[in-house]
């Protein structure tokens, strides 16, 4: 007996959120091919943002995540929150394509969001949107603030007391040239046994500023 294959759950979901002070979120998923989803997410006030990553995401991952929103009444909204203020500070964008040219959803509003607005941010701050308390941290050029990782309460224990005092020495760096920090943050990484490394990247992802996920491919090149 053959298989019956699921439905997609869509083509594409895309959700904008641009903030005073914190500047655009952009949370993308779009189906590439059978059973694969790619998932985009870029957030910052600079040019790159603070935080850009792409990786892939499976059919399940996208129906689950389709399926919290649906529960939360999410494809219900209406068209447009209309804002009275002239000057809200916010502004967002929702459009879902669930069919290609069959059928789709659009909503958008400012400070005036509709019921379970912070059920949709959950949604996605559980595929690594960067919470607001974690992207603010981050700094222009990709370079997120590292200050109060390395020697201080935040370093993990176990590390190479030498690894450390070259990352304490890459900071003071970082401002003056962000691409050159990020290499020297990656060849550093890569001289960590992988003990190592798999300890730093959970005290990374603990401490708050990015994902586990977001950090490991930061220092793994593949961003």
């Amino acid at each position: 007996m053959s298989e019956v294959k699921a439905n997609p759950p869509f083509d594409s979901f895309t959700f904008t959120l641009v903030q005073v002070g914190r500047g655009r979120s952009l949370f993308r998923m779009r189906r590439t091919e059978e059973n694969l989803y790619e998932l985009q997410v870029e957030q910052g006030v600079g040019n790159p943002p603070a935080v850009r990553f792409t990786r892939e995401m499976s059919q399940e991952a996208a129906q689950r995540f389709k399926d919290e929103l649906d529960a939360a009444g999410v494809f219900g909204w209406e068209e447009e929150y209309a804002d009275t203020a002239i000057d809200h500070g916010m502004k967002w964008n929702l459009s879902v394509v669930f069919k290609e040219g069959v059928f789709s959803m659009r909503s958008r509003g400012g400070s005036i969001t509709p019921p379970h607005f912070d059920d949709l941010l959950e949604a996605m701050y559980k595929l690594d949107l960067p919470r607001p308390e974690a992207a603010s941290q981050s700094t222009q050029q990709g370079m997120p603030d590292m200050s109060a990782l390395f020697g201080g309460a935040g370093a993990p224990q176990g590390l190479d007391p030498e690894a450390i005092r070259q990352m304490q020495d890459m900071l003071s760096e970082a401002q003056a040239n962000p691409q050159a920090f990020k290499e020297d943050m990656q060849r550093e990484f890569r001289s960590l046994p992988a003990d190592q490394q798999n300890q730093l990247l959970d005290m990374l992802g603990n401490f708050g500023m990015a994902s586990r996920s977001w950090w490991e491919n930061f220092l793994r090149g593949g961003m």
